[in-house]
């Protein structure tokens, strides 16, 4: 996990190699040595899912973007690499890498691509522009538009870039008409838009997208009904199923979603939600056979009731403590997903939330092995 480090002291990395029981920080160092970004607005690490490689990508004082990796897992941090702007603010940043795709032009100086996107404000198109790198980081092509030359755009937010196995890279956020993924196959060079659906439009930018080990696309978004809907795409998002709304009972207003594939066809995506507009809980929620007629969705609250993440009454639409731009779903290589959380009345810390047992998201589609419950107990603060 990241977590801020306040003005002048950069990122910290927070570390686990226990499945979250134990956790440490591993950076910024003492005296800020090489590879660390004196302050970063928006903290922000990304592994990359074909090397294993951690890629931290902070945003400084809104103007520019800077790249900095680990290849043993933290314990060491490359020199700071800037990123290439075209306006300002360069904000809301997200990057993802990608293995080449058929359309994709050129020499590849890494294993993979790799694509970040920001949103500029109002300065200059509304909309995203996003940026190639073909050398790991080190340089950039120079930001382009992030959608289809001569479409209208209506909104400059989007949520996490992923990529997928087929070469394409994808992000979320709304087009003019509703809930969209935007796609590149030429790693980011150029972008086509594809809305999900027009009945159930998204209530704020963060149109969340994850692709699964085939290479399908899937999607959730909070609805301006407060709840949040799902649906799928197993043509590169040319096509998207009938979105279904994923809460479970009792839960009425949601916010900050989040998604993540697995093996083909099983899903894991994260929101919070509550039903009184005062008790907000984490959820993650899982299905394991995503293209059924009726599909089995497992709900759970990854924090007890009483052990509430937020108190206030409008958290799920409006930035509240720890919760600001996006929270974080992911699956380990085991299966097990994860979702990153705020507890804010532990003082905003981050914290994690996975199953103690339940089913594997990758590899046989069967039983986890336990692990140790985790609880208020566990929060250092």
């Amino acid at each position: 996990m990241t977590n801020w480090g306040g003005l002048g002291r950069g990122t910290h990395v927070i570390r686990s190699q226990d499945q979250g029981l134990t956790w440490e920080d591993v950076g910024p160092y003492p005296g800020l040595t090489s590879g660390q970004i004196v302050n970063s607005n928006d903290p922000y690490l990304y592994v990359d899912p074909w090397t294993d490689r951690l890629v931290k990508f902070d945003m400084h004082a809104l103007a520019v973007m800077f790249v900095e990796y680990s290849e043993d897992e933290g314990e060491s941090w490359s020199i700071p690499y800037p990123g290439s702007g075209v306006y300002t603010p360069q904000d809301h940043q997200s990057i993802a890498s990608v293995p080449p795709g058929p359309d994709f032009d050129g020499p590849l100086l890494h294993d993979t691509v790799y694509v970040f996107c920001i949103n500029t404000g109002n300065q200059g198109p509304l909309g995203p522009f996003c940026d190639t790198s073909i050398d790991g980081g080190h340089t950039w092509e120079g930001q382009v538009i992030g959608w289809p030359s001569g479409r209208t755009q209506c909104a400059g937010l989007h949520g996490h870039l992923v990529g997928a196995e087929d070469g394409a890279i994808y992000r979320g956020n709304p087009s003019c008409d509703g809930p969209a993924a935007y796609r590149s196959l030429d790693g980011g060079r150029t972008w086509t838009e594809h809305t999900i659906d027009t009945s159930h439009q998204s209530r704020g930018h963060e149109v969340a997208i994850g692709t699964d080990d085939a290479s399908n696309v899937h999607a959730l978004w909070i609805a301006t009904d407060d709840l949040p809907y799902y649906s799928w795409s197993q043509d590169q998002g040319e096509t998207w199923s009938t979105p279904i709304n994923v809460a479970p009972p009792g839960v009425n207003y949601t916010g900050f979603p989040t998604i993540a594939g697995g093996a083909d066809g099983r899903v894991v995506f994260g929101y919070i939600g509550e039903s009184n507009h005062s008790e907000w809980s984490g959820y993650m929620g899982i299905i394991t056979d995503a293209y059924a007629d009726n599909p089995l969705i497992t709900t759970v609250a990854v924090n007890a009731r009483a052990d509430m993440l937020d108190d206030t009454e409008d958290c799920g639409s409006v930035r509240c403590g720890g919760f600001g731009d996006f929270i974080d779903v992911v699956i380990d290589k085991q299966g097990r997903p994860w979702i990153a959380l705020a507890h804010n009345p532990g003082n905003q810390e981050g914290i994690v939330g996975t199953l103690v047992t339940g089913p594997r998201l990758r590899g046989p589609l069967e039983a986890l092995p336990p692990i140790v419950p985790g609880g208020p107990e566990t929060l250092s603060l």
